[in-house]
């Protein structure tokens, strides 16, 4: 008896949250549309899909159902309609070359040392 009280509740409550599964998908169907449009065409983006992919890609025009990416596949552009409902997150790329980060570390290593060198001394 108690295995089937627990079945019904069970039930019970996944017909509950059904509803609101599908307001969280046009929450976040328009959360991302207001991030694509936010977005300046042509400006290097990165975008996550619902399947985990992860695109790199220039952004194109916004439509109300999605976006145009263009990205580099086999030293071609190509151009992708990517759907608002697919996508997870679609964020700004900045690329960080390796001379820069350099840079940083040494900006960060130096005045540690010089810290740590003071301390010593006394």
């Amino acid at each position: 008896m108690l295995l089937h009280f627990r079945c019904g509740l069970s039930l019970a409550t996944i017909f509950l949250l059904l509803p609101i599964a599908g307001v969280c998908d046009t929450q976040r169907e328009s959360r991302v549309k207001e991030q694509a449009l936010a977005l300046p065409a042509g400006s290097s983006v990165f975008v996550r899909l619902l399947n985990h992919d992860l695109l790199h890609g220039r952004m194109g025009p916004v439509t109300d159902q999605g976006f145009s990416l263009q990205y580099v596949n086999g030293g071609k552009i190509e151009e992708r309609t990517v759907a608002f409902m697919d996508v997870r997150s679609i964020g700004r790329y900045y690329y960080i070359s390796r001379q820069r980060t350099i840079v940083m570390l040494i900006m960060a290593m130096v005045p540690l040392g010089i810290s740590l060198g003071f301390a010593a001394s006394r």
